[in-house]
């Protein structure tokens, strides 16, 4: 499998100078975004540059009469108490996702798919864990393909298998190593519905002069057969530091760059850099930039003397060489000034786009401060297909978002008991 030539075409060629040029500028302005009067000018405008459509707001369009809730009640719920419902004994992290007739769930647990129908009923379970032909060993990403089959993708075996639903044996595909063509990581990041996939991959992290360095990544799309298709990028994906020692650092709080495909669209954001999420047409190759302008929260005191005693009550940090190599590791890591403008994002079925905001580092107990995820909040900022930034969505207690369909979202809940749930809630939209 050979990575397409740089210059195999013109767009290609256009979109590698275009993003270079809007990542130096992004990432330069990372720690001085700041919120704009919005009586200074329109709430939403739409402006070309360069050949992008960017959409700005500058404040929601959501009235209180206007605004989208989330139903009381999930409308379907996959799950239960002690597991004994068939498939429903999943871990602490299940995957759902959206089939044509029903649904399917990643279970990291037990590297397997459960297939339940349209009412949430279990049919079948696809692929399970070990080394053979039709298992998985660690199954890290999976989605429906059309034809009626599921694919997974395996990160330890680099494997795919697609299942046909109606049964018959899965079609295995190969992926390259992590180490492939001078780069680095070759991971799944997203799918389109025909089966083609796109593959990650970054700058080889060893043998590094030390200093900060903005590490890029590439996208490469390939065919349901392993052919690649064509190249995106690089995007910038997030900041590192390299000591003498040429150990390699993420800056403490720092956001990576997220990629996500829905339908036929990449969509691409650095949260570390600003508010601002880029989707790409894969096929006609027009692209296009969600933004809004706000307020950077710096990072809190105190995080780095968190994250050491975190790792401080590893029990092997009883042996005193352990603990000294443990607090110069700290000590040499870097932290960002300000926090993401936000920890993650999700594309609409209808074109839209929505951003989890974070919390307020006060609303952050001091001893997980250190850790990005524990900022993670259940509200969503939500965008319209124009790029109209519409207002926030508040989630249901426990519940974690994996997909947002045009009346409905699809998640997991725990539960105060630590039991996991499938649910889908209704989106009550006034008219």
């Amino acid at each position: 499998m050979k990575l397409p030539p740089p210059t195999r075409n013109a767009s290609i060629r256009i979109s590698t100078v275009l993003v270079l040029g809007l990542s130096a500028s992004v990432f330069a302005l990372a720690g001085c975004e700041a919120g704009s009067d919005a009586s200074a000018a329109p709430a939403f405008t739409v402006r070309d540059s360069a050949g992008i459509t960017i959409a700005e707001s500058t404040d929601s369009a959501w009235t209180e009469a206007t605004r989208w809730r989330i139903a009381d009640e999930p409308d379907l719920v996959i799950g239960s108490v002690d597991g004994s419902v068939p498939g429903t004994d999943f871990g602490s992290v299940p995957v759902p996702i959206t089939l044509r007739d029903g649904f399917a769930v990643l279970e990291p647990q037990t590297d397997d798919i459960r297939v339940f129908d349209s009412e949430g009923r279990w049919v079948r379970k696809l692929g399970r864990q070990g080394d053979g032909p039709e298992e998985f060993r660690s199954l890290r990403s999976i989605t429906a393909v059309v034809g009626d089959s599921v694919a997974g993708w395996d990160g330890s075996t680099r494997k795919i298998l697609t299942f046909p639903l109606d049964g018959g044996s899965p079609r295995y595909q190969a992926t390259p190593d992590r180490m492939h063509a001078g780069r680095f990581g070759w991971e799944v990041t997203g799918w389109l519905p025909d089966g083609r996939y796109l593959l990650q991959s970054r700058d080889d992290p060893v043998n590094r002069d030390p200093g900060r360095r903005l590490e890029m990544e590439w996208l490469v799309l390939h065919s349901p057969a392993g052919d690649s298709l064509d190249a995106f990028g690089p995007y910038p994906a997030h900041w590192t530091v390299a000591n003498e020692q040429e150990q390699v650092f993420r800056p403490l709080l720092g956001g990576a760059a997220r990629t996500r495909v829905a339908d036929g669209t990449l969509w691409w954001a650095a949260p570390e850099a600003g508010f601002r999420i880029e989707a790409r047409d894969v096929e006609s190759g027009v692209r296009r930039v969600v933004t809004r302008p706000m307020e950077r929260v710096p990072v809190p005191e105190g995080v780095r003397e968190a994250g050491l005693r975190s790792e401080l009550e590893n029990p092997r940090a009883s042996e005193p060489a352990v603990r000294a190599a443990m607090e110069q590791l700290w000590e040499e890591m870097p932290i960002v000034d300000t926090l993401p403008a936000f920890f993650d994002f999700l594309p609409s079925s209808d074109g839209g786009v929505w951003a989890n905001q974070l919390l307020a580092p006060d609303d952050v107990p001091d001893d997980e401060s250190w850790s990005l995820r524990a900022y993670a909040s259940g509200l969503w900022t939500v965008f319209d297909p124009e790029g109209r930034w519409l207002g926030t969505m508040a989630m249901p207690h426990g519940f974690v978002l994996y997909e947002v369909g045009p009346d409905w979202i699809l998640g997991v809940r725990t539960d105060d008991l630590g039991v996991t749930w499938i649910e889908r809630y209704p989106i009550i939209k006034p008219q």
